[in-house]
């Protein structure tokens, strides 16, 4: 992978980048077509999640870019490196007015988005080139099976935002995140992270129960944050992008930690969803939706049998 980065660095000033994005198509397509299983199992996973998508061709397209993504997600950092000025100038802004409204309420604000190539570095980069920056939540590149191509990845991230105030707050083994992350808020802070994630908290996600990670509820409950769904997805293989902020979420507190927390997450859910079905092909994480649909299930089951005895 450390290997791939130095390539795709150096391709970044040799070749253009609608290039480049055929070049990175082709690449990332070889899994999907070399391991059959693996195509079996994402064209049932897009049939069972998105039934109403009925021509093959489409479903195809869906299944052969979550293993696109994977390799894409290495060039969108290095072309926003390379071409920042230009992609800020190309990019196309909705709902920004739901972010300002947000950050009014004076309580903080919660930023969430899903795993799109584009979403990993470009989202948190563009918003503070527009003065509206965030601290992201992330893995320690050294807790991760790719260290040093996840470390280089983090330099990068980090050189290009320059903006101390707002830099990452890193998760995993060794790390003591929930201080940081409660500090940040009851200052009145901004904080961003991927919801798309396994966790313990059931949700109903493309028709079913799926377990996702609930610490944006839990942050949200406790500081009273508005939550601001956002999102970044290329338009065609040049450097356009779009950048979508949603309806902040917000959920008025019962009393009942539990409930509220899954009230919150539903929504969260809810938005999360129709943020891949805006570009079902850019989503990386259909790998996973099955095992989160499957300790959902269990999780579920497991409060019934408490319940009964």
């Amino acid at each position: 992978m450390l290997g791939l980065f130095y390539l795709c660095k150096a391709l970044t000033y040799m070749v253009p980048p609608q290039l480049l994005y055929g070049l990175f198509y082709a690449v990332g397509s070889v899994p999907y077509y070399v391991r059959p299983g693996m195509r079996r199992d994402l064209l049932a996973k897009v049939a069972d999640a998105m039934p109403e998508v009925t021509d093959r061709r489409r479903r195809e397209r869906i299944a052969r870019g979550a293993c696109v993504a994977m390799v894409m997600c290495v060039l969108e950092g290095l072309l926003f490196r390379r071409y920042t000025d230009r992609i800020m100038r190309e990019l196309r802004v909705e709902g920004m007015e739901n972010y300002d409204r947000a950050i009014a309420e004076g309580k903080g604000v919660m930023v969430y988005s899903v795993h799109f190539a584009a979403v990993i570095m470009q989202c948190h980069l563009i918003l503070q080139r527009l003065g509206r920056g965030y601290t992201i939540i992330a893995w320690d590149p050294e807790n991760l099976p790719v260290a040093r191509y996840a470390r280089k990845m983090a330099e990068l991230m980090l050189g290009l935002a320059g903006e101390p105030q707002h830099q990452v707050i890193f998760a995993g083994h060794g790390h003591d995140t929930l201080a940081p992350m409660r500090e940040t808020m009851t200052a009145g802070g901004r904080m961003g992270l991927v919801v798309d994630v396994p966790g313990k908290q059931p949700v109903n996600f493309f028709g079913r129960p799926a377990a996702l990670a609930d610490g944006i509820a839990q942050m949200s409950y406790m500081s009273g944050a508005p939550i601001v769904p956002v999102v970044v997805t290329r338009t065609g293989w040049g450097l356009g992008r779009k950048l979508t902020v949603f309806e902040p979420i917000t959920h008025e507190p019962t009393g009942d930690r539990a409930r509220d927390i899954a009230a919150i997450m539903d929504k969260v859910a809810a938005v999360g969803e129709s943020m891949v079905r805006q570009a079902p092909e850019q989503w990386m994480c259909w790998f996973g939706l099955w095992s989160w649909w499957d300790k959902a299930k269990e999780i579920l089951e497991g409060e019934t049998s408490d319940g009964d005895s």
